[in-house]
């Protein structure tokens, strides 16, 4: 037994140093491996994103460094997101973000994704939350109603984006067409539309204005074309002649008509006043019957322009030329002079221009205006002949300062020369004064006397002419017919 223990303790030797080297080998056949390193990105989109309230956003990650690609999302970091800043949709690496249905606050957050592998790894994307597209007329308001031709300025407002531009229609037509009118001003928001020339059919049809940004954002502008109206004529059908003669103190019946519009209101004016006044005359009656009122004398600005003025169109009016003329009756006679000559007197004072007693006489006189010599007064009127030259004396009522020493204010007399210039008048000179020298001075101290020449021509027309008289009051025809031309020589 000895011998056989002695056999097998060599043997278990040999074992334990073979499992010694074999734990050895296995131990030590290589380094241990490298830590795990975890790496999150957001692989589309990059980059801060701006979404409007209710839009979607696919969002895709990727996880490396780990066969665990799981991952957790958050929105501003409530994990899967609320209904304050949206929420995610879908699971994995691949998700869809849904923005909420209002502005939050803040609008700006972030959306997180972090590795469950590894949760100190994480991405984020920026994300911005904007009001929606919004696009709204601010002028003008409410349905619209145009003649054709017309014009209309539209002013819109884009509000939820930076881009503003718009794309107009008419009747569906981009920028419309010569059928339902024409938008000018490109894509802005202030753009001019412009009525066809004639009605189209439908004759009601809508502009619209869409957001470039957003094309489900539009607004409409319903529009209706009509036909033009007939134009305003305001007619005056009597009297017949835009040029009449009125005597003063006396009236004009007036008729006239207004077309092109129910409203037949007129604003009728003398001398650019309205309805006149008594120193022009003034309108009386109502549509379409109407009276002129001549003044009691003839004022500064004669002849008068009578008008018109269509009040549903003030651009249309008719007028009256009226020339105001003295009146027919003359007053009795009086004595001119000292040497009892009785003549006819005229129906005018020049200084208050009134149809009281005023030239009362007309003369002959030798000499010159500034040295007449003999005067002789109470003619009716005189006869001249072709080739002549006369000096003529005038007593009345404002033709000098009173006591002659000046010519009355703007004093000037002519002779009604009809279509010709063959009579002239000069050297209007005042003759009467305090001392009643020289010449024939008036009984009465209300009147003042003047000399004048007058010129005829030698081939001068024959006939009557007016002796016409001018004061800063206005004009008279101060003795009708009193000259007489008669052949020469």
């Amino acid at each position: 037994m000895m011998r056989g223990l002695r056999r097998r303790v060599p043997v278990l030797g040999v074992s334990l140093s073979l499992l010694v080297v074999l734990v050895a080998c296995g131990g030590g056949g290589g380094q241990p491996p490298p830590p795990v390193s975890v790496v999150v990105t957001i692989a589309s989109p990059t980059g801060a994103q701006t979404l409007q309230v209710n839009q979607t956003l696919a969002i895709t990650a990727s996880v490396s460094g780990t066969s665990n690609t799981a991952v957790t999302w958050k929105v501003n970091g409530v994990a899967g997101g609320n209904t304050t800043f949206g929420t995610i949709s879908g699971s994995g690496l691949s998700v869809t973000y849904t923005a909420p249905a209002s502005v939050p606050s803040p609008a700006t957050f972030n959306i997180t994704v972090t590795s469950q592998a590894d949760t100190s790894k994480s991405a984020s994307l920026q994300v911005m939350i904007a009001p929606p597209v919004s696009v709204s007329i601010t002028s003008p308001t409410g349905a619209q109603s145009l003649q054709v031709n017309q014009t209309l300025a539209i002013t819109a407002s884009v509000t939820g984006t930076t881009n503003t531009a718009l794309t107009w229609k008419v009747n569906g037509v981009t920028n419309g067409n010569s059928t339902f009118g024409t938008i000018t001003g490109g894509t802005s928001t202030s753009v001019t539309y412009t009525a066809p020339a004639s009605v189209p059919s439908p004759a009601t049809f809508a502009v619209t204005a869409t957001s470039q940004a957003d094309n489900t954002k539009t607004v409409s502008l319903s529009v209706t074309i009509t036909a033009a109206p007939a134009p305003v004529v305001v007619t005056i059908t009597n009297p017949s002649s835009s040029t009449v003669s009125v005597q003063v103190s006396q009236t004009l019946a007036i008729t006239v008509s207004v077309t092109g519009t129910t409203n037949t209101g007129l604003t009728w004016t003398v001398n650019a006043v309205t309805n006149g006044n008594s120193t022009v005359g003034t309108i009386t009656g109502t549509y379409p019957n109407i009276t002129f009122h001549a003044p009691g004398a003839i004022p500064p600005g004669n002849p008068l322009t009578v008008m018109a003025t269509s009040q549903a169109d003030n651009t249309k009016s008719a007028s009256l030329t009226v020339t105001l003329t003295p009146a027919a009756g003359q007053p009795n006679p009086v004595v001119a002079g000292g040497n009892n000559v009785h003549t006819t007197g005229v129906n005018f004072s020049l200084s208050s221009m009134t149809t009281t007693l005023g030239l009362v006489a007309l003369g002959t006189c030798t000499g010159t205006p500034a040295s007449p010599g003999t005067c002789t007064a109470g003619a009716t009127g005189f006869q001249v002949k072709q080739g002549a030259t006369l000096t003529v004396w005038l007593l009345g009522q404002g033709l000098t300062d009173g006591i002659g020493a000046s010519l009355a204010p703007g004093l000037a007399v002519s002779v009604s020369q009809g279509s010709t210039s063959d009579v002239t008048v000069s050297s209007v000179t005042p003759q009467c004064n305090s001392t009643g020298n020289p010449g024939t001075c008036p009984l009465s101290p209300a009147l003042t006397n003047i000399t004048f020449q007058i010129q005829v021509g030698a081939s001068a027309t024959l006939g009557q002419r007016n002796i016409i008289v001018t004061n800063t009051a206005g004009e008279l025809q101060a003795y009708v017919g009193g000259i007489q031309i008669i052949a020469g020589p």
